[in-house]
């Protein structure tokens, strides 16, 4: 993505979900926050009394970012978006992203777990990311208890034998666990995901709206 530009990221629950996003903010996603520092231009803060909102230096890392979140909530399901704003003037102001992402939150359609607003993308570009987006938190909703904890031992780690250890229990077992989560089905769909975040933007002119938020 360019890095020129400035990106925002907005977070909400499911609907009808009793899960207190804000409020349990600083706890549940202090870890996932402090693992991604070096992309945070500014850290969760809320808007409104549902959602959460931050300011990212790497568009590219951006979905990352929203599974770790994820994953820090789960079995709660959550929702984002992931905008993107001119690196100057009063649209590149902090607040400006902030708001930009939270309202483009509002616009998620039902069943959909990720909005995109990015330059320049057409609708199959963006049809595309959402797909993704889908297809990951559905891979994450098959989750039990114990292939979350594989799962995110595994990522820390990234050995079956030290998850194991952890654990206390055999390797083949960890190895079980990681196949029912489907953890190579979600790194795969997270390296597209990177890749297509990471492609070149079509030169346009700022104030450029997303034809995601335009419907």
């Amino acid at each position: 993505m360019n890095a020129s530009l400035r990106y925002g990221l907005a977070v909400t629950t499911a609907p009808r979900s009793k899960f207190d996003l804000v409020n349990s903010a600083a706890e549940v996603f202090a870890a996932a926050q402090d693992r991604f520092s070096d992309i945070l231009g500014a850290r969760l803060a809320p808007a409104g009394e549902t959602a959460l909102t931050a300011i990212l230096a790497d568009g590219t890392r951006a979905f990352d970012f929203a599974v770790a979140l994820s994953e820090a909530a789960w079995p709660m399901r959550l929702r984002f978006a992931i905008v993107t704003a001119p690196p100057a003037g009063a649209a590149g102001a902090d607040e400006a992203v902030r708001e930009k992402a939270a309202k483009a939150l509002k616009q998620l359609k039902r069943g959909d777990t990720m909005i995109f607003d990015l330059p320049n993308r057409n609708d199959s570009e963006l049809a595309i990311g959402t797909s993704l987006a889908r297809l990951h938190a559905a891979l994450l909703a098959d989750w039990t208890d114990s292939r979350a904890m594989a799962v995110q031992l595994f990522r820390k780690t990234g050995r079956q034998a030290e998850v194991a250890e952890r654990l206390r229990i055999t390797q083949q077992a960890v190895s079980q666990m990681l196949l029912g989560a489907r953890v190579r089905d979600l790194m795969a769909a997270e390296t597209a995901m990177r890749g297509w975040l990471d492609q070149p933007t079509r030169p346009g002119l700022w104030p450029i709206r997303s034809r995601a938020l335009a419907d």
